[in-house]
């Protein structure tokens, strides 16, 4: 027989290698083992090992529904309120990774001057509530004035990002664009390593990517909320 105990005066005892530990914990909590004994002996603490961390997420508020009892005819409609609920605050960020490609210039002979990439982001919600939008890059560029930088939504909607600033300046050094930022782009320079909110330029960039929305918001249709795409 093992015998466990566990920071917070838990002990348990069960027959090794496997000894469930019931926990109940209200809060975020780790638990550390603080003794390991069996029958015969007891580990010294430089061989003690093993922690969890539980995060317990807490429970939604009840709604109340308005009116909580009504007499209607047969064949009329009665609107119900819900009101309560608390949202689940959470975020998802997906990253590119370094991309090594060349910027094509455009050129009267055909030549398009569009670089596009896909970035995927999955595991939000139906009908989650978007409260901000994210967008931090790092462009190598000898003259940033060339460049449009777009942000394209599934529904096909683009936003305009940077509307060809810092003329003949060098690179964008992790520039960040916030649907959350008030602060223009005009007020920053080469690399422009700050927070900023889009240029948000409309009929932007070539015929496929030409923005067509002029806040973030219009990325969703008029509201920051997600909406599933096949």
């Amino acid at each position: 027989m093992v015998h466990i105990r566990i920071d917070g005066g838990i002990s348990f005892s069960g027959i090794a290698p496997t000894i469930i530990i019931p926990v109940n914990p209200v809060t975020n909590t780790t638990y550390t083992i603080s003794s390991l004994s069996d029958d015969n002996c007891t580990a010294l603490p430089v061989n003690l090992s093993g922690s969890a961390t539980i995060t317990v997420n807490p429970l939604p508020t009840a709604f109340t529904i308005t009116p909580s009892s009504v007499t209607i005819c047969e064949g009329a409609i009665q609107a119900l309120t819900a009101v309560g609920g608390a949202p689940v605050n959470g975020s998802k960020t997906a990253a590119s990774g370094n991309i090594n490609v060349n910027i094509p210039d455009k050129s009267l002979f055909g030549a398009t001057g569009v670089l596009t990439r896909t970035l995927n982001i999955s595991g939000i919600p139906v009908n989650a509530v978007i409260t901000s939008i994210v967008v931090t890059y790092r462009i190598s560029h000898t003259a940033t004035g060339d460049l449009n930088i777009n942000l394209k939504a599934p529904n096909g909607n683009i936003l305009n990002l940077v509307n060809q600033r810092g003329g003949t300046g060098d690179d964008f050094n992790t520039t960040t664009i916030s649907s959350l930022s008030s602060t223009p782009i005009t007020t920053g320079s080469n690399p422009y390593n700050n927070t900023y909110a889009a240029d948000a330029k409309n009929a932007i960039g070539s015929p496929a990517n030409q923005s067509n929305v002029t806040n973030f918001a219009g990325l969703y249709g008029g509201q920051m909320v997600h909406t599933p795409y096949c």
